[in-house]
């Protein structure tokens, strides 16, 4: 395993938002020459992990925080798709995005990676500009979706306006007197009444 420690440079931020921390990238990758273009490409700008084999990512996982994982399928035929799938079907790690690099231009490949749940995807040879972008843009949503997931939820039950509550409970007790000696007297009738379905005049 190759451990690559950040430089000072960050990723840029969006507008409007404060920069953050450089996140820590996995690359599940075998070929020398594919693991020297990633770790030029993430050097200076994230702290990134290069792994061999698949037991190595989970090692790294259980051990790391890890922002985002980079696979790549020509380093793992026939089990990058699988290990896309395992990983964002996991409660643990579902939640961190998936990048699968691949070769060919092939639509049979683009939708075998998305149906196994792939974040993003990228036709090989790509640029630093555009890697680091799509890191960035995974980055930026994830953190969008936390915020709002983390926002207190409203009140479900709205305030109430006093004056409604005593008309309402006013025109009841006239209905009820009207029709006190109404052998048919019940609580659809009332709701009838009311011109209220049943579900609303009894809050169930």
């Amino acid at each position: 395993m190759i451990a690559i420690q950040p430089l000072r440079l960050q990723p840029t931020p969006s507008a409007g938002r404060p920069p953050q921390q450089a996140s820590s990238i996995m690359a599940a990758v075998r070929n020398p020459g594919e693991q020297q273009r990633l770790a030029s490409y993430l050097k200076g700008t994230f702290s990134a992990y290069l792994v061999p084999s698949i037991p190595h990512i989970y090692k790294v996982l259980e051990m790391q925080q890890t922002g985002a994982i980079i696979i790549d399928i020509e380093s793992f035929p026939g089990e990058a798709t699988l290990l896309c799938s395992q990983l964002k079907a996991s409660r643990q790690f579902g939640h961190i995005p998936v990048i699968l690099l691949f070769s060919a231009s092939n639509i049979r490949l683009r939708i075998q990676c998305l149906d196994a749940g792939a974040d993003a995807l990228l036709e090989k040879p790509y640029s630093r500009t555009h890697l680091l972008a799509q890191l960035r843009n995974l980055d930026r949503n994830r953190a969008l979706i936390k915020e709002y997931l983390t926002q207190p939820l409203p009140d479900p039950t709205p305030a109430t306006d006093p004056a409604a509550d005593a008309s309402f409970s006013h025109r009841l007790d006239h209905l009820i007197s009207e029709n006190l000696y109404n052998a048919d007297l019940n609580i659809d009738l009332l709701a009838r009444l009311m011109n209220m379905s049943r579900p609303t005049f009894t809050g169930s």
